[in-house]
């Protein structure tokens, strides 16, 4: 094991930047993941960085949940895919090829401990069924959403400028992914059916694979979103 990864009840008080007192009693409420060596406490760096993202990503979360509960509004994509989640040059040739490279931001931002599990999930979830949408689009799921870790982005777009067979029935070659990491069924359903209207939408895929960096790809997300919240919603 890395020693660097090792870090003391000091270190992570400098680390948090707080006291190491206010650590102590996190310790004591068991908010904080540590384990006790010769009597002392220790910390692997590793773990903290996987704690800390999970717990500045609940926000975001409960900021999602809110705007799914909103009735009558549409759900606003510019707002739940966002740069850091968006693979823009997908080198894979096969479906297992590119759930890795859909996964790696998650890796990329310390938020998945087991990176290789997820993706076999998501694998069996396409052996069962197909998740290839057709224009040239697939919405990679897990089967129960349950299973979405905490602190996850709901949704992470993979471009495959290529094209790769993934699944679709038509022989028809997907460009587009959009990996569903929703952490409620009810979240899911309805990110599910915005993005499927989305994808239907006349010469959007072209416009997609036309994009060049992911601030392209977010302001044809944005400018879908005023469309959208200028029709009534559905």
């Amino acid at each position: 094991m890395d020693n660097t990864d090792i870090l003391t009840l000091q270190d992570v008080a400098d680390y948090l930047k707080i006291v190491p007192k206010t650590v102590t009693r996190m310790i004591a409420r068991n908010e904080i993941p540590c384990m006790k060596v010769a009597g002392q406490w220790r910390f692997k760096r590793s773990v903290i960085d996987l704690w800390l993202n999970s717990k500045m990503n609940f926000s975001e979360e409960q900021t999602f949940a809110r705007l799914m509960d909103v009735p009558g509004t549409v759900l606003q994509l510019s707002r739940i895919i966002l740069p850091p989640y968006m693979c823009m040059d997908l080198q894979a040739g096969g479906i297992e090829e590119v759930l890795w490279e859909l996964t790696e931001p998650l890796q990329k931002q310390h938020l998945i401990a087991d990176r290789q599990e997820l993706v076999r999930q998501l694998l069996a979830r396409e052996e069962m069924v197909t998740t290839a949408f057709g224009q040239g689009t697939a919405f990679p799921h897990l089967r129960d959403v349950k299973q979405v870790p905490s602190g996850f982005p709901p949704i992470i777009m993979g471009i495959s400028r290529k094209g790769l067979t993934f699944g679709n029935l038509q022989g028809e070659k997907t460009h587009i992914f959009f990996l569903l990491l929703a952490p409620n069924e009810t979240m899911h359903l309805r990110i599910l059916s915005r993005l499927a209207r989305f994808s239907q939408k006349e010469g959007i895929k072209e416009k997609i694979l036309a994009a060049i960096t992911s601030d392209e790809v977010g302001r044809l997300l944005l400018e879908d979103d005023y469309e959208s919240m200028a029709q009534p919603a559905r």
